[in-house]
């Protein structure tokens, strides 16, 4: 017994002895809480620095396929080529050396998937967090080999681009905002990928099979490694979640990915000084060209022009479908430019381009004409005008960038109806004239140059059909109240306190206004009052620029609607 109460701990003993082991319970407790967290805190700084570096590698890529899409005609070496052109991918070692585009990929118009072409773009190899080089994607009809004949501002890509739901569109919610290119960071390989190097892939290692490399979505069906292999068919591809970090079995795939769209392209090209006049300038651009091309071949034919191409067709990307439609005096510039010296110079622009070039041609300066020889040919049949000034043998125009209430490309790139309705490329006078019935109808040969954004080329009705130069002794109208009134039309029908004269890639007060706007309004301050020239330059600056109803632009609009010249 002595021994057994030997043993016993006195009730107090025993109290300290729990607090001892709750003390230590919490501490490891505790203990084990920090360790969690840090290693929690230390899984997110891990992956915050993967996704880091692949994002930067990807924001790279952009950059540079925005710069070839910008520089292409330089790259080509003649200087001659279209804008907007994205290279072919990386897609064999054994014909072309690693990070080279192929030259070609592919038949025309269908998407095309490989390697991003790293040497081509003047760049390294780069990588996403799991060391793997980059792949690529381009739009079948904006990639470099086997070129459309048809790629403007107006071209709609055929790639959609969908969020990890497999149903959020990130490009592609309507035809005129999918991706001309999509960049992917294939991340890790995944269960049955086979990334096995092949010879020749010396500085990338691995292999040219995309499904070894991008991933396909259970859910929503998408493979981003199979793009269509249809002509002008549309292609999906899905944006991915960290298959690591995502138990969900459908969300299977870890392809990170950042794109390009087709607006993206043409707003960095729009950069380039020489963008418009290549197209449009009175010397140098395809309008001047094909100007001086048809007055050249009307002398060498009694002073009879070619008769216009239609302005509707079943498919605008063939050359050989903007032919010379007999009867027409007003169409599309037809394709008859080729004879003319120097026409390679401007060929390709014109091919990209050539649903945005009108064309009319005089009546007394038609094919067939007995009047078109005479000392004074206006006399025996209606000419054209442009802003009362003239008359002109022909007149060629330049549709500018398609506006809000304008539709050019809702259905397949090449065969959109809306393409054969003048209303969608040109305005005010210009279009009247299209819609005309023909001569002897009111609105027939009665052009203006301020007629929205259009671009015009003249011919002089005179002996030596001269390009662009006034054609009568009496200077051209000033038009201020007209110039006044447009510029007034650029408050929004629908929101009054809405100035669309805003430019909304404007940074600062230089930048505020469109380009269109400006002009108007350098017309004004040429030819005009004061006081109209004023409110003419207070319309496109802060407040009105920003909010028409501020009490400030009462006055300013009231003196733009009875503007007088000078």
């Amino acid at each position: 017994m002595g021994i057994t109460a030997s043993l016993r701990v006195p009730p107090r003993a025993r109290k300290l002895q729990a607090g001892v082991a709750a003390t230590v319970l919490l501490a490891l407790a505790g203990l084990l809480v920090t360790i969690l967290v840090l290693g929690l805190a230390g899984t997110l700084s891990r992956q915050q620095e993967a996704d880091r570096q692949t994002g930067e590698a990807l924001a790279r890529a952009k950059s540079a396929l925005l710069g070839y899409a910008t520089a292409y005609p330089e790259r080509q070496g003649s200087g001659n080529d279209q804008f907007g052109y994205q290279p072919c991918p990386d897609t064999v070692v054994s014909v072309i050396p690693e990070g080279n585009e192929e030259s070609a990929c592919g038949a025309r118009d269908v998407t095309s998937i490989g390697r991003l072409p790293w040497k081509t773009l003047g760049l390294p190899a780069l990588r996403d967090s799991a060391n793997e080089c980059l792949w690529y994607a381009v739009s079948g009809n904006f990639k470099s080999g086997t070129k459309s004949h048809l790629l403007n501002w107006d071209s709609n890509a055929l790639i959609e681009v969908l969020a990890p739901d497999g149903t959020t569109r990130l490009a592609g919610s309507s035809p005129t905002n999918r991706a001309a290119a999509v960049i992917f960071g294939p991340g890790a390989v995944l269960p049955g990928q086979d990334r096995s190097t092949v010879s020749g892939t010396t500085t990338c290692g691995g292999n040219y099979t995309g499904s070894n490399y991008l991933d396909s979505d259970t859910a929503s069906g998408i493979n981003n490694a199979t793009p269509s292999t249809t002509a002008n068919a549309l292609s999906s591809v899905i944006a991915a979640l960290n298959s690591d970090q995502v138990a969900d079995p459908n969300h299977n795939f870890n392809d990170r990915l950042i794109f390009i769209t087709a607006e993206e392209i043409w707003r960095e090209v729009a950069k380039r000084s020489d963008f418009v006049s290549r197209l449009a300038d009175a010397d140098t651009g395809v309008l001047g060209f094909a100007a001086n091309c048809l007055a050249q071949q009307a002398l060498a034919n009694s002073n009879q022009f070619s008769w216009a191409a239609p302005v509707a067709l079943t498919n605008y990307h063939p050359d050989a479908n903007y032919a010379s439609q007999s009867g027409a005096l007003v169409g599309r510039l037809p394709n008859v430019l080729g004879s003319c010296p120097g026409w390679a110079n401007v060929e390709w622009f014109w091919k990209n381009w050539k649903d945005h070039f009108f064309y009319a041609v005089a009546e007394p300066y038609q094919p067939g004409s007995p009047n078109s020889t005479q000392p004074n040919p206006c006399d025996f049949g209606e000419c054209l005008t442009v802003d009362g000034d003239g008359p002109y043998a022909a007149i060629l125009i330049f549709a500018g960038e398609r506006r809000d209430a304008q539709s050019r490309n809702t259905n397949a790139n090449y065969t959109s109806p809306e393409k054969g309705d003048p209303a969608n490329y040109l305005e005010g006078e210009n279009l009247a004239a299209f819609l005309a019935s023909g001569p002897g109808d009111a609105d027939w040969g009665i052009f203006s140059r301020t007629a929205g954004n259009d671009i015009l080329v003249t011919v002089c009705a005179d002996s030596t059909l001269s390009v662009n130069q006034p054609c009568s002794a009496s200077p051209p109208p000033t038009n201020c109240e007209s110039d006044g009134l447009l510029l007034l039309s650029y408050q929004d029908s629908s929101d009054p306190k809405q100035n669309n004269c805003k430019n909304p890639d404007g940074k600062g007060p230089k930048e505020e206004a469109i380009q269109e706007c400006k002009d108007i309004r350098d017309r004004i301050k040429g030819n005009c009052k004061k006081k109209c020239r004023d409110a003419a330059e207070d319309f496109i600056k802060k407040p009105c620029i920003d909010n028409l109803d501020d009490k400030k632009c009462t006055p300013v609009m009231n003196e733009l609607a009875s503007c007088e010249p000078k």
